[in-house]
């Protein structure tokens, strides 16, 4: 269910990345909408696994993925969405 709930967040992600951060509209909807979101799970696993296990599962490799995007905003051509989020 967790995954189902990840997956409805990327509506925000995906228009943000293929705007290149350019457009600060999008860059704001993913702020809002989708980093809230995230932030909550990661501080409700406590410093562990989504599920606040010690074992790595299904819904981690999933998220994470997706969440070395991340990594893309701190430089490049993505530069301008990390100062927007």
């Amino acid at each position: 269910m967790k995954m189902e709930l990840f997956n409805k967040t990327l509506g925000n992600l995906f228009p943000m990345i293929l705007s290149r951060g350019q457009d600060a509209a999008k860059c704001l909807q993913f702020k809002n909408d989708c980093l809230p979101e995230w932030e909550k799970w990661c501080t409700e696993a406590n410093g562990k696994y989504l599920f606040g296990t010690d074992d790595l599962t299904a819904l981690d490799i999933h998220c994470a993925s997706l969440w070395e995007l991340a990594y893309l905003f701190q430089g490049g051509v993505y530069a301008d969405v990390d100062e927007h989020i």
